[in-house]
């Protein structure tokens, strides 16, 4: 929400463009390790904080996880559209994707089978944002989805399987590990590069 002021000030294409990968790119990079580690540690977190007798949740945890992104990606998107007075845009898209949704889950779930309604609502998400990246790009131009997508979920799937491989591990040592080899995938896979460097050096200075 702090780049939205910006955002506004700045309508112009290609401004508008930049300013919107950073928000995704940072958005993703802190959404996709939080999916990647819910998906992993599924077991772990139905056990730890709901009992043993909800062990056969985890499946419905795994299925959601996938999504968690998507949340978010959406949320960014429709700041994106309604900061450049794109609102009729972003409530047909919204319309859009809740008709399309909304069926496939209530049949899922009429019929008894919440394995297959939780992995269409989770499927939902992923809908959303996409109608949502398409207006947005109709709206500003092309997005580069290596930038914003591709880099942060490599970073995000290396640590999901470091962390689905180490569950033995004590949660402390194995939480340390898992942000530092994040920490060096963001810079191998270039998520984050000199402007971020720059950025951080900046805020540490004053």
């Amino acid at each position: 929400n702090t780049l939205f002021p910006i955002l506004s000030r700045n309508t112009q294409a290609q401004s508008a463009t930049r300013i919107c990968e950073a928000a995704l790119k940072y958005t993703n990079a802190i959404s996709f390790p939080l999916a990647t580690a819910l998906f992993a540690l599924a077991p772990l977190i139905t056990t730890h904080l709901f009992g043993h007798e909800y062990q056969n949740s985890t499946l419905l945890l795994r299925l959601l996880a996938p999504g968690l992104p998507f949340v978010f990606v959406a949320v960014i998107l429709i700041g994106v559209l309604q900061t450049l007075d794109q609102q009729k845009r972003c409530a047909a898209g919204l319309w859009g994707a809740l008709l399309v949704a909304t069926p496939g889950c209530s049949i899922a779930a009429g019929l008894g089978n919440y394995r297959i309604g939780t992995l269409a609502y989770a499927l939902s998400y992923p809908l959303l944002a996409g109608i949502l990246f398409w207006l947005v790009q109709r709206s500003i131009g092309p997005i580069n989805l290596r930038k914003t997508f591709a880099q942060p979920a490599i970073a995000s799937l290396s640590v999901g399987l470091l962390i689905y491989l180490g569950q033995d591990i004590s949660l402390p040592l194995l939480t340390l590990l898992a942000l530092t080899c994040y920490a060096l995938m963001l810079l191998f896979t270039g998520t984050i590069g000199k402007q971020e460097w720059a950025l951080l050096y900046s805020v540490l200075q004053n």
